[in-house]
């Protein structure tokens, strides 16, 4: 993705509060929903994508590898606390909190 695309796609991801759901849907594309909306974040080296996707549209492959459970367990179901560029270069940061009865817990996720 090219730095102009990413600056409009931001404000947009800014306005999202909660982050649902987290899973891998391809070898490089992870599936994001949001409360209002779905976003695949395609991370192929040459030719990145952030895309809106279908709620409907069935996944061809799961995948159960550690690095998926432990993905889906730290931010699935987190609030927002902050997106940004990572000093201001082609690098989205998520700041997200999950909150418990008795503490919370910050992960900071990085596209």
């Amino acid at each position: 993705m090219k730095q102009w695309q990413l600056n409009q796609i931001l404000p947009h991801l800014q306005e999202m509060k909660r982050l649902l759901l987290i899973k891998r849907v391809g070898d490089n594309s992870l599936l994001l929903k949001f409360e209002e909306a779905y976003f695949i974040f395609d991370m192929h080296k040459s030719d990145s994508l952030i895309y809106p996707r279908d709620a409907k549209e069935e996944q061809a492959k799961t995948y159960n590898a550690p690095f998926d459970i432990q993905l889906s367990k730290q931010c699935s179901g987190t609030h927002i606390t902050k997106v940004e560029l990572f000093n201001d270069d082609k690098i989205i940061h998520f700041i997200l909190e999950k909150q418990s009865s008795y503490k919370s817990h910050s992960t900071h996720l990085y596209f």
